[in-house]
């Protein structure tokens, strides 16, 4: 059974001419129309052009989507010039198709109008002028494919490239959290989703946003989940609705792999950090954790020693990997780490990042991973690297 791929990291603003040759022609397949009223779609001008048919064929592995003649690529070209699609860094798996993996002319349109089912779909929204027209087409295709898709990847853009809506006008903002929290809803809809990646790392959400709630009651409400990935750092989310978030997983009985990464979060205080450990040591059956708790003054020996007591509940536990940077750890807190370890008969692997913490002695703590290593056989890792300003704004699953 064959399947697709598409990928895209430009706008279609950005499309440059096919070359004009003869090779590699597509044959043997009927043309489609993949673009349809798209005079609705936003012009940056106005413009009357129109988009001819575009063909979909699969002649070998390595195929692409191609217009059906050389006038049409010019048109397409013309018309990529005047408009922009919504969602770009398209990852899409479906049966049915081969295609190219650096071709950029399938985007919404295709996915709007495309009777395959989609059951892998992964889009970064973009970094600046994020308008509630994308998050309404995003829940629009969520729901239409509710019933085929397994695995979802969203990454929200981030402050530092630009404003979270359009032009920062804050008067949106009641309408667009209203809108984000649709969004969420959509997910819910998606019943068979086996993996959810989730990044909103450094977006610009308001102190009053209610997002991360939504997010939180969304997480409940998966059943087939066995991978989630959410990214929630440097965001100003209050203590209570962390502790909201952390108290959902619980009901993640089955989920394998969690990737969390909270680091930065100023406001939050070390006992909702040690309830987090306690929510999360009822997933008994993880085998793969992530935790990035960076550059969160709150996280100390005392924090760590909760999380050591928690992670003994994770019989099944393969892989752990944790991140302390810039944190005020000790080396005590790599002894608690490796004396848990040794009670996880399953562990395969451990990894720590501790770049910047001041009061861990790097030299005793690499002769402690030394003898762990040697004596359980284990892939243990320390790193004291990587402790740059922007470190620990990317999410686990990056």
């Amino acid at each position: 059974m064959s399947s697709f791929k598409i990928t895209t990291k430009h706008w279609l603003g950005y499309l440059k001419p096919p070359a004009d040759d003869d090779t590699d022609k597509p044959n043997n397949q009927q043309s489609q129309t993949l673009v349809k009223e798209h005079e609705k779609q936003p012009s940056v001008e106005p413009s009357n052009a129109v988009l001819e048919p575009i063909s979909l064929t699969r002649p070998h592995v390595g195929s692409a989507l191609r217009t059906s003649s050389d006038a049409d690529r010019k048109n397409l070209y013309r018309l990529s010039k005047l408009r922009k699609l919504d969602v770009f860094d398209v990852h899409i798996l479906a049966h049915g198709h081969v295609f190219a993996q650096k071709k950029t002319v399938a985007k919404l349109v295709f996915l709007g109008n495309t009777k395959h089912p989609l059951y892998s779909l992964g889009a970064t929204l973009p970094g600046c002028g994020l308008t509630l027209r994308h998050l309404k087409e995003i829940s629009t295709l969520m729901d239409k494919h509710k019933h085929s898709l397994k695995q979802l990847a969203l990454i929200m853009p981030k402050s530092g490239f630009g404003n979270f809506f359009v032009n920062a006008d804050l008067s949106q903002y009641s309408e667009s959290a209203t809108k984000l929290t649709s969004l969420f809803n959509a997910l819910v809809l998606l019943r068979n989703l086996k993996s959810l990646t989730l990044n909103i790392n450094a977006s610009a959400f308001l102190e009053f946003d209610q997002t991360l709630t939504s997010l939180a009651k969304t997480v409940r409400h998966l059943p087939k989940l066995r991978e989630l990935s959410l990214g929630i750092s440097l965001n100003i989310f209050r203590d209570a609705e962390m502790r909201e978030l952390f108290y959902n997983l619980i009901y993640q009985d089955e989920l394998e792999s969690l990737a969390l990464n909270i680091s930065r979060s100023y406001r939050i205080a070390d006992r909702t950090l040690w309830d987090a450990w306690a929510n999360v040591s009822e997933i008994r059956s993880l085998k793969n954790l992530t935790i990035d708790i960076s550059q969160i003054h709150r996280v100390d020996d005392k924090v760590i020693a909760h999380l050591g007591w928690a992670l003994l509940d994770l019989k099944e536990l393969k892989e752990l990997n944790l991140k302390i940077n810039s944190t005020h750890c000790t080396t005590e807190s790599i002894v608690i780490l490796l004396r848990t370890a040794r009670e996880l008969e399953h562990l395969e692997r451990l990894t720590i990042h501790a770049a910047g913490c001041q009061k861990i002695d790097k030299k005793r703590t690499t002769a402690l991973f030394t003898e762990f290593a040697e004596g359980r056989r284990v892939v243990a890792t320390v790193s004291f690297k990587g402790d740059k300003p922007e470190f620990g704004l990317k999410g686990p699953h990056e």
